[in-house]
């Protein structure tokens, strides 16, 4: 392990008592990973295991959850044993999620949040041109459903939405602030359709992108007055 100068760390490290585990009530470890199943069940420690994979998103989360609790005693107890099994179900999956060389994967990790704001700022510096998911997603160098998940786990929006907001963002900062017409700011955003521009803008805001430019025009008027 590698660990930066001069920057304090903090390790956690989930141990488990195989001699104990095994004998749960685990319903014989239905739905298992087989090489999974064959390491729980070995109460003896028998047999060694290794797998090293990537720090999850899910994972810091739920260590982050651990650390910003202030429970003591018996609810601090209670609390790790809890996350514990939470912790080891991140695992379990992501070991699996890793072993599927069939599909590609599916859980988040740090790189994928990376490729998601990289998405974000694309999107951001380049509204007039008229992206897809799955272009967005190719020069990310992920898929379709890992940039998807991403977005709703940063924005709580799909790529699709998050592209209406940000493009709608502009347009009312457009009319508040250019000297464009609603179908210059429509064609800037990188939509072809005032009508549909018009209509997910009422969507969004409650009003017309007309009262955004009276606004604007109205302002501009009362300053030629004071000058």
């Amino acid at each position: 392990m590698y660990f930066k100068q001069n920057v304090s760390a903090h390790v956690s490290r989930l141990e488990i008592i195989r001699s104990i585990f095994s004998h749960r009530s685990n319903h014989d470890f239905k739905d298992l990973d087989p090489t999974l199943k064959e390491l729980f069940k070995d109460a003896v420690s028998k047999n060694q295991f290794f797998y090293q994979g990537n720090y999850s998103i899910k994972a810091a989360d739920l260590m982050d959850d651990i650390n910003t609790r202030d429970y003591t005693g018996f609810l601090r107890n209670l609390l790790l044993e809890g996350k514990a099994f939470e912790m080891l179900v991140i695992q379990i999956a992501q070991y699996e999620d890793d072993e599927n060389s069939e599909n590609l994967p599916q859980i988040l990790r740090k790189s994928d949040i990376q490729k998601v704001d990289y998405v974000a700022k694309r999107i951001q510096g380049d509204l007039s041109t008229k992206h897809t998911v799955e272009s967005l997603a190719k020069e990310a160098g992920t898929n379709v459903n890992k940039l998807q998940e991403g977005f709703k786990y940063v924005y709580n929006l799909t790529v699709n939405k998050y592209m209406q907001h940000v493009k709608l963002e502009a347009a009312k900062e457009m009319l508040n602030l250019s000297e464009k017409n609603i179908s210059e700011i429509v064609t800037a955003i990188g939509l072809n359709n005032r009508s549909y521009f018009l209509k997910i803008f009422r969507e969004k805001y409650g009003v017309s992108p007309k009262y955004f430019l009276k606004k604007n025009t109205n302002l501009k008027e009362e300053l030629k007055d004071k000058d």
